[in-house]
């Protein structure tokens, strides 16, 4: 949808309210914990919540099991997410429109099919739990800073969420919300290893690190929920547009130690809650240091005290090693594509998405391409994956109206999807070529056949 007759999905409002708050009669707006956007009046705001928590106390008279998902209307998608007792957070997408003449004038066409609960739900998911990497939970923060600290702390947090990620859109990569794991030659991986376990040995506070290369994985030791979450936040908040400044930065470049922390003043860090070893969540001071393209990030308990000579004495021991195993990496990088055995190449005439709900490893090629998916595929990607929640192993084959196959496959805690863009190819022939690019792409892992 493009044109001046034309709009896109947008997202109109998202808040979040306490439902045992403002019982009283003329006290109903201290439901609300937050709202955007701000600039709406109280009378809006209460009546919209007010709505929304009668749609949520209705919907248990028919579904005892669970909450409410979602509320269709011609002009609206609205989706809620209850994460913890009695606290709601709720968003509503305007869906897209496009104009087109009928006799008696221009008629607005309601393009619903572009907007999936699934994927809206899971940006609310994704939302709150990018909150509690820095929050821990609403009521902890309620308990420890009270109710005006937590409408501060909400108010700060999400609207800075908000500019930086688009709630009204996505695809099967945020119901997943995986990471993306660079595979690396042994020695390699070897010797990121062994950086960090001298990091640690040396520093015997560090309760975890972690090892990335751009916006990929190579080595975490956080738990994986809180790898989820710490990847999300690097990725989508913390470093676009810091990893290009670290790529000009050289081991010779006369710049402060301080530079290659993320963060401001002369003790740069970020207050984070991540799983212990014992399994419990506590606070940790997370460091994250960038050079070339790398990204070490480590935790120190919170009561460990943070001092310029500490972060000078990090430096010291990471800016060679990890300037050249940035190096390193990226020649592996290069190589891997000037030689073509690049699974991501745009040219080939099928592209995938994969993911493993075991370790949240994704990998995908349906971006990043020259030529990308039209947004008919993405969706039905979406569709199929609701089904094959439904079942704990299957397969599914779909035609879409554009003439592209899509084959998906789910077995053994694995989802796979496969478009395949012959246009003039049979069930055979694509049940055939998928078969051949698993055999070259995913030899090692299990997938049914």
């Amino acid at each position: 949808m493009s044109g001046e007759n034309s709009s896109e999905p947008k997202l109109l409002h998202l808040f979040i309210f306490n439902a045992n708050f403002g019982q009283k009669e003329g006290h109903e707006h201290e439901k609300i914990l937050f709202y955007h956007p701000s600039s709406t009046d109280i009378d809006t705001q209460v009546r919209h919540v007010g709505l929304a928590e009668a749609i949520t106390r209705f919907s248990r008279t028919f579904k005892k099991d669970g909450d409410c998902e979602a509320v269709h209307t011609q002009k609206t998608r609205q989706v809620f997410y209850q994460p913890e007792s009695d606290m709601w957070m709720v968003m509503t997408v305007g869906i897209g429109w496009i104009s087109k003449m009928r006799e008696s004038g221009p008629v607005r066409e309601y393009q619903s099919e572009g907007v999936q609960d699934v994927i809206l739900r899971a940006r609310l998911i994704s939302l709150y739990h990018s909150f509690t990497l820095q929050h821990a939970s609403f009521a902890s923060v309620l308990t420890s800073a009270g109710l005006q600290g937590l409408r501060s702390t909400l108010n700060t947090f999400v609207n800075s969420y908000v500019s930086s990620v688009d709630m009204s859109s996505g695809d099967i990569l945020a119901v997943w919300s995986g990471v993306s794991f660079l595979p690396l030659d042994r020695q390699t991986f070897l010797r990121i290893h062994c950086c960090l376990s001298l990091l640690q040995s040396s520093f015997p506070n560090i309760s975890h690190t972690a090892f990335f290369y751009n916006h990929h994985v190579v080595w975490c030791g956080l738990s994986l929920e809180d790898l989820r979450s710490l990847s999300r936040y690097l990725n989508d908040q913390l470093l676009p547009g810091r990893l290009e400044t670290s790529f000009q930065s050289s081991s010779s470049a006369p710049t402060s130690y301080l530079s290659r922390f993320v963060g401001i003043g002369v003790t740069p860090s970020i207050h984070i809650y991540a799983c212990s070893e014992d399994g419990d969540l506590q606070s940790y001071n997370l460091l994250v240091y960038t050079l070339a393209g790398a990204t070490v990030c480590l935790t120190l308990p919170e009561r460990e005290a943070l001092t310029p000579s500490l972060y000078e004495k990090i430096d010291r021991l990471l800016e060679a090693k990890v300037s050249q195993l940035a190096s390193d990496i990226g020649e592996q990088i290069n190589k891997k594509s000037s030689s073509g055995t690049s699974s991501d190449s745009g040219s080939s005439s099928f592209r995938y998405v994969y993911h493993n709900h075991m370790n949240l490893a994704t990998k995908t090629t349906v971006h990043g391409t020259n030529q990308s998916l039209p947004a008919e595929v993405m969706k039905t990607i979406g569709d199929m994956h609701i089904d094959m929640k439904k079942c704990s192993s299957g397969e599914l084959v779909v035609k879409t109206s554009q003439d592209h196959w899509v084959v998906g496959r789910s077995g053994d805690g694995r989802e796979f999807y496969v478009v395949v863009s012959h246009k003039n190819a049979n069930l055979v022939e694509v049940t055939d070529e998928v078969n051949r690019m698993c055999a070259s792409h995913f030899s090692n892992i299990f997938m049914i056949e």
